[in-house]
């Protein structure tokens, strides 16, 4: 059966590290919902493929941080906000002074950071 929703919230402040494998950290799937929340402090995100906000195949997957100083790697270019087949993917970093993105695990496809000021937010998206 197809659909079902699914989230994932931390209401602390701690600086957490989340890893994980294929199909993790905020994402929707057929027909399904799936959220990842964060309320504060400086994490790090490390996933493999699908990860950090995607939505594949009819699906909205989101991965909200609300506020740190953040980091986000993954080993493939599937992931932080995109969408596939109908589908929507959101990454959003929330009220920090900076966040980092690597692709290709330590960077080797591609690396974006941005250190801005107190209240700056990052959105990725992806439609499709």
């Amino acid at each position: 059966v197809a659909g079902g929703v699914g989230a994932l919230v931390d209401l602390g402040d701690g600086d957490d590290s989340y890893q994980s494998g294929s199909f993790s950290q905020g994402g929707g799937y057929y027909f399904s919902f799936g959220l990842m929340y964060d309320d504060g402090g400086d994490d790090r995100n490390a996933g493999s493929r699908y990860s950090q906000g995607f939505g594949v195949h009819q699906a909205v997957g989101i991965r909200w941080d609300a506020a740190g100083n953040d980091s986000y790697s993954c080993r493939s270019v599937a992931h932080t906000g995109m969408a596939w087949d109908e589908g929507v993917g959101c990454l959003l970093d929330d009220r920090g002074d900076g966040w980092q993105v690597k692709i290709g695990g330590d960077g080797r496809i591609g690396d974006q950071a941005h250190q801005g000021g107190e209240g700056d937010a990052f959105l990725h998206m992806g439609v499709s």
